[in-house]
């Protein structure tokens, strides 16, 4: 290896590790805003297999489907709508 590969190398390891400590920064940040103080091995873990994550999870996911299945509803009953009211009326103008 060259002294000018060295040098580009350790360029890049400097530029990685600036990298790496922003990196945990933020996380520590984040940790912070969810008030999490102990290590991630030890509240993370617990806190990933809390039932009351999983049942905020699945009531959100079951409120975002009943919107969907209620918007497809109105569309579909808008559609008989105008098919009731002008359903006669498209035979005429063929």
């Amino acid at each position: 290896m060259t002294v000018e590969g060295m040098l580009n190398a350790k360029v890049e390891i400097a530029s990685y590790t600036e990298v790496i400590t922003s990196l945990e920064e933020a996380i520590n940040i984040k940790m912070l805003e969810l008030s999490f103080t102990e290590t991630p091995k030890g509240s993370l873990c617990k806190f990933k297999g809390d039932a009351f994550l999983h049942l905020r999870m699945s009531m959100l996911m079951l409120c975002g489907r009943i919107v969907q299945n209620l918007i497809a509803c109105k569309f579909k009953m808008e559609k008989l709508e105008h098919l009731v009211c002008y359903g006669n009326q498209i035979g005429k103008y063929f």
